[in-house]
């Protein structure tokens, strides 16, 4: 079965929507799939001289228009092994990593893509965006990198390309980049009007507003998935840092909003927290205001992370999830977090 019709299958199969936006997409993706097939069958042209692989994919598009469920299905059915998935986030952060293990080096950026190029031919990056200036540097290099040494790359993202800009940026970063995703990547946009994560609110444990009777429906699921586990106040954290729980057991953690997203902790405390509780309550969520934008980004982060490892969420806000943060700096990034924070809710349905 090809990706066209494995694709469709799975869609009938779950009784998802798509649209004509989607099928177009998706027909693309079947040409580049059949060039990978073909691509493959070459052992002389894969193995020896890795040359002319398919043109590399930027995907985008607005939130919930299904470009990471159709681009991971896409990711899956590449035919060799020598590949990876990353969340745009975690790469970064990856390459800072190897970039401090290798600071002794005369060219550290360059031995790291040259070590990656070796062990994968194919690179997804899902979430793809630039928000922070070192950034731009280290991606715009490394990814030259990668593109001369025929590593195949493909992205999802919510930005047109052309748009990429942002308010901590100068343009003599941005525009390299955009540049050179214009120049290596097929641009394809899915831009249905639909967003499909808003379609039902089935098993939804996002209450608002914050009141008793909501603050005891998270303390009715605190202690149902509790059972009769020990409870604790507080877990350690990376650094042997202790960070205060409002209630905490070994399968469920609740944290009040600004213990975590005002104080000084990071995305890797938050990974810290995602690898040791699958079930996580998080209350006290504020309308944030304007001049809230530090405590903004901290939650997108923290819902990004939240996200890519599948936790079940329990939310109590002061507002609906499109009222938590609509004038500021982010107010546009922040359209994912809330479709994010929607889809989230399907996790309690998934067996």
């Amino acid at each position: 079965m090809n990706f066209k019709e494995y694709y469709i299958n799975y869609l009938i199969k779950k009784k998802y929507y798509f649209d004509s936006s989607q099928i177009k997409v998706i027909n693309y993706l079947q040409l580049i799939y059949e060039k990978w097939i073909k691509y493959n069958k070459n052992f002389f042209k894969k193995i020896i001289l890795r040359k002319k692989v398919p043109q590399g994919i930027y995907l985008w598009g607005d939130v919930g228009r299904g470009k990471s469920d159709i681009m991971n299905f896409f990711y899956s059915m590449i035919p060799f092994e020598k590949k990876i998935r990353f969340h745009f986030y975690e790469w970064i952060k990856n390459i800072h990593y190897e970039l401090h293990k290798s600071k002794n080096l005369s060219n550290p950026l360059d031995n790291i893509a040259l070590k990656v190029s070796k062990k994968y031919w194919l690179i997804y990056l899902d979430e793809f965006h630039i928000s922070d200036t070192a950034n731009a540097i280290i991606f715009f290099n490394f990814f030259k990198k990668l593109l001369y040494n025929n590593v195949y790359i493909i992205m999802t993202s919510n930005y047109d390309p052309n748009l990429l800009y942002s308010n901590n940026l100068h343009n003599n970063h941005i525009l390299p980049i955009i540049k050179l995703l214009k120049e290596k990547m097929d641009i394809v946009n899915i831009n249905g009007n639909t967003d499909y994560r808003f379609l039902s609110k089935k098993n939804s444990h996002y209450y608002a507003p914050i009141n008793t009777l909501n603050n005891n429906k998270l303390l009715y699921l605190f202690n149902k998935i509790k059972k009769k586990s020990k409870e604790n106040s507080y877990i350690y954290v990376t650094g042997n840092r202790k960070i205060y729980t409002v209630r905490c057991s070994k399968d469920i953690i609740w944290f009040d909003f600004f213990t975590l997203c005002k104080g000084t902790y990071s995305q890797n405390d938050y990974l810290y927290i995602v690898n040791n509780f699958k079930n996580i309550i998080l209350s006290n969520v504020p309308c944030m205001s304007i001049d809230m934008s530090l405590e903004a980004r901290r939650f997108t982060w923290l819902i990004d992370i939240f996200y890519e490892y599948k936790i079940k969420l329990i939310i109590l806000a002061e507002v609906e999830p499109v009222k938590l943060y609509t004038k500021g700096p982010l107010s546009n990034e922040f359209k994912r977090t809330v479709s994010r924070i929607m889809e989230m809710q399907y996790f309690y349905s998934e067996k």
